[in-house]
């Protein structure tokens, strides 16, 4: 998991140079980025059936 873990410390640079790009405010990405983790994780549950 220290893999994943890094990837996301990663992913913040990415996050505030997308958040800037669109002018939308950091809540707005994080709620983004939840709805993607989610959609992840539902995918690979159903994968797993």
């Amino acid at each position: 998991m220290a893999g994943f873990a890094s990837t996301m410390a990663g992913m913040s640079g990415y996050s505030g140079r997308l958040r800037k790009e669109l002018g939308i405010h950091r809540s707005y990405v994080s709620h983004i980025e939840k709805r993607a983790l989610v959609k992840l994780y539902n995918e690979f549950y159903k994968a797993k059936r």
